[in-house]
């Protein structure tokens, strides 16, 4: 099903209603945000988790899994109080007064810790080190 275009005032936004997994990934291409104002407690958010390996900078809320992603990398200062307006206009604002340079670095910045904290060798690594420390 391709996406249906909702009518937004300013162009600088267009908003989908569902789109294949092939034109997300386009779109972050384009983008230099995830906007996720979410407010259920989500213990694995794929949303954010897919959106830094790309160098999306995820502009969201304290919810469920999602501080313990972004612990550590600039995603940190864009993350607000769930359902406070705000702070979530507030983290927006931040992130389109910073010159495009430093967003592209705060994105390359994203894409490697993600690539680092989803990597299935050092995951495997640490997994069997605990098991060992475990077993004795």
């Amino acid at each position: 099903m391709t996406g249906v275009k909702k009518n937004i005032p300013r162009q600088n936004y267009i908003v989908y209603e569902e789109l294949p997994y092939e034109e997300v990934i386009k779109l972050h291409a384009r983008a230099y945000a995830l906007l996720f104002p979410s407010i259920w407690e989500e213990p694995l958010p794929y949303v954010i988790m897919e959106s830094m390996p790309l160098g999306t900078i995820p502009i969201a809320s304290r919810v469920g899994g999602v501080p313990e992603i972004v612990k550590g990398t600039p995603a940190e200062e864009y993350m607000f109080t769930p359902g406070d307006a705000r702070e979530f206009l507030d983290g927006v604002e931040k992130l389109i007064l910073q010159p495009r340079e430093a967003i592209v670095d705060t994105g390359m910045k994203l894409r490697e810790h993600a690539l680092k904290l989803f990597n299935k060798e050092e995951i495997e690594g640490e997994l069997v080190g605990l098991l060992k420390s475990i077993t004795g």
